[in-house]
């Protein structure tokens, strides 16, 4: 779910940050689909839902590693970063 002044598709191609309100996205979430289709309630926090939670992130953990996941080593450079990087030393050169 994206907020109203943020274009998807820009998102989705790391040319635009979503504008969050509320602090950092949760490193985990779970969300019941069938019951909850638009993921609105967070069940990962709720303890009758602890072992779900452990045991996906056991099995996506293992995943990442058998297939050499480079998100392993490091935060990856997106090309938003990249953009805003080359914005930035454009605008250095144009100061001096």
């Amino acid at each position: 779910m994206f907020p109203t002044d943020t274009v998807p598709q820009n998102v989705a191609e790391h040319t635009e940050r979503p504008k969050r309100k509320g602090g950092a996205r949760p490193v985990v979430q779970l969300f019941d689909l069938a019951k909850d289709p638009h993921e609105r309630k967070d069940l990962a926090r709720l303890p009758e839902h602890a072992e779900i939670v452990r045991d996906l992130s056991d099995r996506l953990w293992r995943w990442m590693q058998e297939v050499g996941d480079p998100i392993l080593q490091g935060p990856l450079v997106t090309p938003y970063y990249e953009k805003a990087m080359e914005d930035y030393h454009r605008f250095q050169r144009q100061e001096r």
